[in-house]
């Protein structure tokens, strides 16, 4: 006769289960899925996330129960769900990849795409602005962490050990724990229900419909034990227990612990903020290696790129009229540079997508400054370096600008999508009360001298006045030395040509109001945008507004007739490029305002050698570097009658950042081992409770059940009938005992503490005796709760015991 091969998973329990109550579990296990996919919404904020939850499900619960189906090990249900997690992984967590893949290489770049996303897209995860959507392999990390969870949960919740049964839902948990460690700092609007604030709702919502479904798991299992065991009990003629109400409320407190530690990780902040994994790992990406394009921007009117097309521009140019390629906002008195203190680029997902759209085709272009439009709404590249840029693109949302480290080259191309909304006018903005500005040391003696000659009201009128002045008393010129032919001069059709210095110093905006000074009401300032950009940035910071510079293009004409010119025909050359300024009210909106001067009135002969600076500071595109800003003040500074409020940049904290993100490591290891600590503790609470008992007899018979509960947890069956001599044999142990039970004489204090002794030797010599490996298992084993469930079959425990 042959033996029937042995079975990896026994599925003895499982097999007298009817399909009814398994289909309750399962929708009961489900419930907690579900929260964590509650949990989950608000980083992706994308009706994909319910594909990749199902999927993950799917594979996990699937590949357990393809194990079961065919006995297979565990390590080969493990491979199992990881095939199918490699195979399902693109069109359950990179929808966007589908449409790129149309032959074998574009699969396997996808494929390793995806793959790579299951060791980085953690890191990614928080490196991205949520909502991330689809974005990449963001999706990946969450099907990750449902498909695991999901097999070991259907691996305990079939198994035939009764001691899993509690961490079924528990392990559910993990998709909770995961949405609000990886979530948002901004916890949501408090929920208000009169005397009670709760601070994170939903979160809080996600993490009580997950406990309940736990809790109702545990309950149903628990009648369907004891159900079984009734029918056990009606063959064997023994009486049943209430084993199963007891261990279904173990596993219930097992799981609501679980539940709040991960509640808590969601509602422990206050009302407005919360430490995240997110919030001190920032995607930040700093740009002090790349020069200001505004330092550049002369050579843009040089003969060789003068006519040179930069961009090919189709698409809605009337929705979108102007095409930003830089923000600048920080002025250190020697250039503008982004981002501004205490702002930087970070990476963004693909956005909500708007109708009004452009596509940049570059043609010429080259650089890491990014076209981009007001109110976007979306990016997406194309050419054979699309996945490149699209790596490397970042964002800064509060300046509407773009960068990509890949930088873009001949054959790129990039579709925005926005809804830019209408700047106010100048003239309605308000000061901010408490605004940021430059420093002081940044502002030319001359600038205050020439406000304080003009009379103005110091208010956005004033400041609209002397824009206006400053544009009509310049007078545009992009070079030192006349062009030759085909060049800027010949296009403004050929006026009185002047020279002027290149540079936005403070020296250099300086000159232009020394000439203003020194001819007043007169045509005497001789500049380009570069110049007079930095000048009505510091006009607005004087007066009280925020300021930036914006270097870009016009996509429709202007009817403004100093502007440079639009881009003609969806072109747009190196002549096209200009520069504004853009001045913020107290609401927090941006005026555009044009800065270029007029080019129609020459100054007179003169006043043009005075217009000049004695020693100029000349930057020209072939000799620009970065240079960091002097020790001291420039020259001809002077402290300015309005004290600016700039603050200093904040400074990273190289140890307090690895120091919180090992906090939230720490706090998500603390809620994958919160079962087993839950059921540590509740044993030590048992001992405890035990040794101090008020009488002498009592402490004693508290330490047999401590004894005999060690046995059972070792995995020695214990009969419900036994003796104590048959439990532990002819020992001391069995004999103090049966005299504290049945002896008239009463034990003493003393009896009791040695009795406890005792217990403790017999103990240590089990641990001894069983290995580091069973100790462990015996401590976190449930069976001594379960112990008076049914009673134990087999030899007599003494002789196993001895």
């Amino acid at each position: 006769m042959t033996a029937a091969a042995p079975r990896s998973w026994s599925t003895r329990e499982a097999a007298h289960r009817k399909p009814g109550t398994l289909l309750v579990d399962a929708v009961l296990l489900l419930g907690v899925l579900v929260a964590g996919t509650l949990a989950a919404w608000p980083i992706y904020a994308t009706p994909w996330l319910l594909v990749t939850a199902a999927g993950g499900a799917l594979i996990g619960a699937g590949a357990v129960l393809v194990g079961h189906r065919f006995a297979l090990a565990p390590w080969a249900a493990g491979a199992i769900a990881a095939l199918a997690i490699a195979v399902l992984g693109i069109p359950l967590a990179t929808p966007a990849a589908l449409s790129g893949i149309r032959s074998l290489p574009a699969l396997a770049q996808a494929e390793s795409a995806m793959l790579a996303s299951v060791v980085t897209g953690w890191r990614d995860l928080i490196t991205v602005p949520v909502p991330v959507g689809d974005y990449q392999g963001l999706l990946v990390p969450f099907l990750v962490v449902v498909g695991v969870a999901s097999a070991v949960a259907a691996a305990l919740a079939t198994s035939p050990r009764r001691w899993a049964v509690p961490f079924a839902p528990a392990v559910l948990l993990l998709p909770l724990g995961f949405g609000v460690g990886f979530g948002s700092s901004d916890p949501g609007t408090p929920l208000i229900l009169g005397p009670v604030v709760i601070a994170a709702p939903r979160a809080a919502f996600a993490g009580l419909l997950a406990v309940g479904a736990a809790i109702a798991y545990l309950v149903h299992r628990a009648w369907a034990e004891r159900r079984a065991a009734l029918a056990r009990a009606a063959v064997a003629r023994a009486v049943p227990s209430l084993a199963g109400v007891r261990r279904g409320g173990l596993g219930a407190a097992v799981s609501l612990v679980a539940a709040a530690i991960a509640i808590a990780a969601a509602g422990a902040a206050t009302p407005g903020v919360r430490e995240v994994l997110r919030t001190t790992a920032e995607p930040v990406v700093r740009l002090p290696q790349y020069a200001s394009p505004l330092t550049g921007y002369r050579a843009s009117f040089a003969d060789a790129e003068y006519g040179r097309i930069l961009f090919r521009v189709s698409g809605d140019t009337a929705a979108v009229p102007r095409l930003r390629l830089a923000v600048l906002s920080n002025y250190d008195g020697l250039r503008f540079s982004a981002p501004g203190p205490g702002r930087s680029f970070a990476r963004i997902p693909q956005l909500e997508r708007r109708a009004a759209g452009l596509t940049v085709s570059d043609a010429g272009y080259t650089g890491v400054w990014l076209p981009a439009a007001t109110g976007l709404a979306s990016v997406s590249f194309g050419g054979a370096r699309a996945a490149a840029l699209t790596d490397g693109f970042a964002y800064d949302l509060s300046a509407d600008a773009g960068i990509d480290s890949a930088g873009l080259r001949p054959g790129d191309s990039v579709t925005l999508a926005a809804a830019p909304h209408a700047a106010p006018a100048l003239s309605q903005l308000v000061a901010p009360a408490d605004p940021v500005l430059f420093p002081d040391a940044v502002f030319p003696a001359s600038l205050g001298r020439w406000i304080d000659a003009q009379q103005l009201a110091p208010d956005a009128k004033g400041l609209g006045t002397a824009v206006r002045r400053l544009r009509e008393y310049g007078y545009l010129s992009h070079s030192l030395e006349l062009p030759g032919a085909g060049s800027w001069f010949e296009a403004l059709g050929e006026p009185s040509f002047e020279p002027s210095y290149a540079g936005e110093s403070t020296d250099r905006v300086g000159a232009l109001f020394t000439a203003l000074l020194a001819k007043p009401g007169e045509v005497a300032a001789v500049g380009d945008d570069e110049q007079f950009a930095a000048a009505v940035a510091l006009l607005a910071e004087h007066f009280g507004f925020p300021a930036r510079i914006v270097l870009g293009f016009d996509l429709a004409p202007t009817a403004d007739p100093d502007a440079m010119p639009a881009c003609a025909a969806g072109e747009c050359r190196g002549a096209d490029l200009t520069a504004w300024v853009e001045v913020q009210g107290a609401g927090g909106e941006w005026a555009i305002v044009d800065v270029t001067p007029q080019h129609t009135v020459p100054p007179r002969p003169d006043t043009a050698q005075a217009a000049e600076p004695h020693n100029p500071t000349e930057v020209t595109a072939a000799t620009a570097t970065d240079q960091q800003p002097p020790e001291a003040a420039p020259a001809g500074a002077a402290p300015r009658a309005q004290p600016s409020t700039r603050q200093p940049a904040a400074g990273v904290d190289w140890f307090g950042e690895p120091a919180r993100i090992g906090a939230a490591s720490v706090l998500g290891l603390l809620i994958l081992a919160s079962p087993l600590l839950a059921m540590l503790l509740v044993k030590a609470l048992r001992r405890r409770s035990r040794r101090r008992a008020a009488a002498p007899r009592a402490r004693i018979a508290a330490g047999w059940d401590e004894y005999v509960d060690d046995l059972v947890d070792r995995g020695i069956p214990v009969l419900a009938t036994a003796t104590r001599t048959e439990v532990a044999g002819v020992s001391v142990l069995a004999t103090l005992a049966d005299a504290a039970a049945f002896s008239d004489i009463a034990p003493t204090e003393a009896d009791a503490d040695a009795f406890w002794a005792l217990v403790g030797e017999e103990e240590a010599g089990s641990r001894r005796r069983s290995g580091l490996r069973r100790h462990l298992l015996a401590a976190l084993s449930i069976r001594s709760f379960l112990r008076r469930a049914r009673p134990a079959s087999g030899p007599n425990p003494a002789k196993k015991a001895r």
